[in-house]
């Protein structure tokens, strides 16, 4: 298995272990859903960058929710070190993903512009 394939494939369990956690031990803190969009993994396996978005709140509660998960990243890496079979543990490093608020204002913006779809 190539370095690019494997790296992916970690990015994606990563990815999935993490949301499972959040699921099952805070999804009922939080207040508004969170979503691991995106999970990269340094090439060395020693960091990764954790991407989140939220919704169904206001920015604070979204703050609020990051540090919640932020302050479970001890119980997370530990869940991970459990379920995976990989030699270290990425350090996870949480980040707000707000690429779907960006795009929808894109959207408003073009539609407020009356720019319509070539189509």
């Amino acid at each position: 298995m190539s370095d690019v394939e494997r790296t992916r494939r970690v990015n994606e369990l990563l990815r999935r272990e993490i949301s499972e956690f959040i699921e099952r031990n805070l999804a009922h803190e939080l207040k508004c859903l969170a979503t691991v969009n995106t999970v990269k993994v340094a090439p060395d396996m020693h960091d990764a960058q954790v991407y989140i978005s939220f919704f169904g709140g206001t920015p604070n509660l979204y703050k609020n929710a990051m540090r919640k998960i932020v302050r479970n990243r001890g119980k997370i890496q530990a869940q991970i070190n459990k379920n995976m079979k990989i030699r270290n543990t990425p350090k996870l490093d949480f980040r707000l993903d707000d690429s779907i608020e960006k795009g929808d204002k894109i959207i408003r913006l073009i539609e407020e512009l009356g720019i319509e779809d070539a189509e």
